[in-house]
């Protein structure tokens, strides 16, 4: 799942579909350091600085998900027009993922 719509998954009220199906263990959401250091960027921008206190949470690594810290993936993925987004299709390749969930375009 790209960062935005984790986000925006977030922020919602209606996402009882979404822990539903990772409870059933129908759905796995994938996290690799690079996507929780893009998700720490986007929310200490000023809209989101009061949503996702830095300072109630403390920033985010991927050892809370069972990772190691350091874990950027082995794949190393170069074809995207954004090159910040390779990470997510290496992510997606790491991880076996049969779905990217994403909004981009360049993406889909």
């Amino acid at each position: 799942m790209d960062t935005n719509l984790l986000i925006s998954f977030l922020l919602t009220k209606e996402h009882d579909f979404v822990v539903n199906l990772i409870a059933k263990h129908k759905l796995t959401i994938l996290f690799s350091q690079d996507l929780l250091s893009e998700f720490w960027e986007v929310t200490q921008r000023n809209k989101f600085k009061k949503i996702f206190q830095p300072n109630r949470y403390g920033k985010p690594t991927s050892t809370a998900f069972g990772q190691e810290p350091n874990d950027k993936g082995t794949s190393r993925v170069n074809v995207c027009r954004d090159p910040k987004d390779n990470f997510l299709l290496a992510l997606a390749k790491d991880g076996k993922a049969t779905h990217l969930v994403t909004g981009d375009k360049d993406l889909r």
